[in-house]
């Protein structure tokens, strides 16, 4: 039986974590993998993983770092930037290692916008925005250690259709306060979307990535290219490279689609390639919301429509307005923070 390295591990723990082997499965590729032979390549020859499903997790890795007090169990998922890791502390509790590729930590600016995401999530206290524990700089390392969501992302739960219309508005509603609270320290998110919030055991969700926030305050925003974001999520302002328009009202619109897709099943937007999705975003229309999902509320699709208004001028003028729009509906709704078995 051939030792198993740091990066076998991270490996091997991060295909379980996705359910692409089971433990007993992974425990015998580990004792019986020849020596010398890469637990990636042993759990390819031995069946337990396909070459397509190896692909994606190396792609994952472009190195794997020691980083001192923390042990990294898996990867979670890599950004642009780099890799999210799931790590256990000193005292054994688990967190969430965000870790700037090599490949970028040789640029300054990317290291100042890299480590800007840690600043602003300092400047913020919420029960629903993830919680900054440590930052790291040594010897050419950059990280960002931040408390670990043991649960799915939103995208991940709508797709079982775990929830019901009002279960979605709730969520939704709790992220609005997030934003009302980052907002209110001149914080714009810039980058909502289902993947960015998770949910927590209990349902709670937990909005992380700050990646793309700008800090509104001051003569200027600080930091960041004027196009920044997920394309399919982003505002008209965003899309178009106009970053004087970028205020709280840009995640109002973002917050929109979220919720639009999250009860329709689709985004409003798609296409072949980014520049356009980009040009549908700034100048086409949603497909109006009814057509795709004729059951929902016209109440509520109102609310949508006027969150994802091309003019920002048109929009909510705060979250604070939008979230009280979504509360006031909740509060007329029998089915309010209700919560159904996916089919």
């Amino acid at each position: 039986m051939a030792a198993t390295t740091g990066f076998d591990r991270i490996f091997g723990n991060t295909a379980l974590e996705r359910g692409w082997i089971g433990e007993e499965r992974l425990s015998t590729a580990i004792s019986t993998r020849p020596l010398g032979l890469p637990l990636a390549d042993h759990l390819v020859s031995s069946g337990a993983l396909t070459e397509a499903q190896r692909g994606a997790l190396m792609a994952l890795f472009e190195t794997v770092l020691t980083i001192p007090g923390y042990s990294l169990l898996s990867a979670l998922g890599r950004g642009a930037m780099g890799t999210v890791y799931k790590a256990r502390d000193k005292e054994g509790r688990f967190v969430a290692i965000k870790v700037l590729s090599p490949s970028w930590a040789r640029n300054p600016e990317i290291v100042k916008q890299f480590l800007n995401e840690a600043a602003l999530i300092r400047k913020l206290e919420h029960p629903n925005i993830v919680r900054l524990i440590d930052t790291i700089s040594d010897a050419g390392t950059y990280c960002i250690v931040m408390e670990h969501v043991e649960g799915p992302s939103l995208s991940r739960a709508v797709s079982h259709e775990a929830f019901s219309i009002g279960a979605v508005v709730g969520i939704i509603v709790q992220v609005g306060h997030a934003l009302e609270h980052a907002h209110g320290v001149g914080i714009i998110h810039r980058d909502i979307t289902p993947r960015n919030i998770l949910l927590r055991s209990d349902g709670a969700p937990k909005l992380v990535d700050f990646g793309t926030a700008i800090l509104r305050t001051g003569p200027s925003p600080e930091n960041q290219g004027v196009t920044a974001g997920t394309p399919i999520y982003m505002s008209p302002e965003q899309a178009g490279g106009n970053l004087e328009l970028q205020d709280g009202r840009t995640d109002i619109y973002s917050l929109g689609v979220v919720l639009y897709e999250a009860l329709s099943g689709r985004a409003p937007f798609s296409g072949k390639s980014v520049a356009e999705i980009l040009e549908k975003v700034r100048n086409e229309p949603p497909p109006a919301l009814l057509s795709i999902a004729p059951r929902l509320p016209m109440e509520l699709v109102s609310i949508i429509e006027t969150a994802m208004d091309k003019n920002p001028a048109h929009r909510y003028p705060t979250m604070t307005a939008f979230v009280d729009q979504l509360e006031k509906w909740g509060r007329l709704s029998t089915d309010w923070f209700s919560i159904v078995p996916a089919s």
